[in-house]
């Protein structure tokens, strides 16, 4: 076989791989959902039949059935996990839109497998992995595309093609299946003459349920697309990484056992607690409380030394309490991080829970050497060039890519920096607010 036959092949396996990848998933996390659903109901049955338990049993049957609950949610936001370290090998270079979705509020279930719209999206993913030369990401299977359904991304650019919503209608034992695509005329949708389908004349119309709520959905994605229609200057500053990941291999590593804590820096502790369960199953059972520990934090009360602005922000790798994913734009995700397999795996599988101490304090005192003024609420970095004031917003952005990434704090100064330095590049005029997307 010649290299271009063998590269040709060898992309199509790619293709099948990564189609079957997101179906598996999507499929793994509607069983879940629907296992949720069933417990809920159980749940409801044993409120409304409420007088037929003593009040010890049914305050233990509410509790039980909380902690299926729990454990099954737990469960989606792994799954999830995985599905945004897939998604982000198309989204790593679309910032701007996907912050948009982390504004959104996020939906931890998927739709109810038995209802028509859970069932027709994943018969949709199943059946339509392409459309029209873009492949098709399933939202539902993450934790950070929260717009629509569906994304298109064209395999030839690698650029966002289209954001489309997805709505389902049963006509007897036929399901109709709407896909409605929102996309900008930068990156247009071009059809195919074969890919317009005649309508058929016995075709009943197709009817929206809800109609007002998909008229805002479709608003609302329209809207996500401003950012390609902005005046304001977008600043793109690539930052190198400088973290704390082999220090935390080796606090992971000497953790035999509980909880342990140690400082790795003048003003970052990381603590590593170990789940005393052997099995997944258990460990997903088990009701742990990171809040309980902070009876060993005495050990490291160092950090909090700085001249002057100390306090402390607690934080947490890949998951924060209850589970949910800890998620930043411009950021990858920690499965793509170098940190090593064996501790990403006892992460991201909750055999340990990582927790992490930063004190803001000794980082706020070095910008004002710079030069900076920090603001009341803590939110703004600003200083003086002349007669212009220059200010930094969304500094919790850059403390949690600390307390959350585990960055180093020389990484926090080298980003504000490089991005003033490329915004005195751009000559960029008074009273004019400019966009920064960061890749790191």
């Amino acid at each position: 076989m010649d290299l271009k036959k063998r590269k040709k092949t060898m992309n199509l396996e790619l293709g099948k791989n990564i189609i079957s990848f997101q179906v598996l998933l999507a499929t793994v996390l509607f069983k879940i959902t629907r296992e949720y659903y069933v417990v809920t109901k159980i749940d409801k049955d044993i409120k409304r039949n409420q007088k037929q338990y003593i009040a010890s049993k049914f305050i233990n049957l509410k509790k039980e059935g909380e902690k299926y609950k729990n454990c099954l949610t737990s469960l989606i936001y792994i799954g999830k996990s995985l599905g945004d370290a897939f998604v982000y090998l198309f989204y790593q270079n679309e910032n701007e839109q996907l912050s948009n979705h982390l504004q959104q509020q996020e939906n931890v279930l998927l739709p109810n497998p038995k209802s028509n719209g859970g069932f027709g999206e994943l018969e949709f993913i199943k059946k339509t992995p392409f459309f029209n030369g873009n492949i098709v990401l399933y939202h539902n299977i993450t934790n950070i595309l929260r717009l629509g359904d569906v994304s298109l991304f064209n395999l030839e650019t690698g650029k966002l093609t289209g954001i489309g919503e997805l709505k389902t209608h049963r006509i007897g034992n036929t399901l109709n299946i709407q896909l409605t695509i929102i996309g900008h005329k930068s990156q247009p949708l071009h059809f195919k003459k074969n890919d317009r389908q005649t309508k058929d004349s016995n075709t009943k119309p197709f009817q929206v349920p809800n109609e007002e709520r998909f008229k805002k959905q479709i608003k609302t994605i329209q809207g996500s697309f401003e950012y390609l229609n902005t005046k304001n200057p977008t600043v793109k500053t690539f930052i190198q990484y400088n973290n704390y990941y082999k220090l935390l291999e080796q606090i992971v590593n000497s953790n035999k056992g509980g909880f342990t804590i140690e400082a790795v820096d003048r003003a970052i502790a990381i603590g590593c607690f170990r789940i005393p369960k052997s099995s997944f199953s258990e460990r997903i059972m088990w009701d742990y409380t990171p809040d309980s520990i902070q009876d060993d934090l005495g050990s490291v009360s160092g950090i909090f030394n700085a001249p002057k602005h100390n306090y402390m922000l607690f934080g947490s790798l890949q998951y924060n309490k209850g589970v949910n994913a800890s998620i930043l734009p411009g950021v990858q995700p920690l499965i793509w991080s170098r940190i090593n397999n064996a501790v990403l795996k006892q992460i991201i599988f909750g055999e340990i829970f990582i927790i992490t101490l930063f004190n803001p304090g000794h980082l706020i005192c070095d910008f004002e050497k710079l030069g900076f003024v920090l603001s009341d609420d803590k939110r703004l970095l600003y200083k003086m060039d002349g007669n212009k004031r220059i200010g930094f917003e969304g500094l919790e952005y850059c403390f949690k890519l600390i307390t959350d990434f585990l960055q180093h704090e020389k990484v926090i100064i080298d980003t504000i920096n490089k991005s003033l330095e490329k915004m005195n590049e751009m000559d960029i005029k008074v009273n004019t607010k400019a966009i920064i997307n960061y890749q790191f």
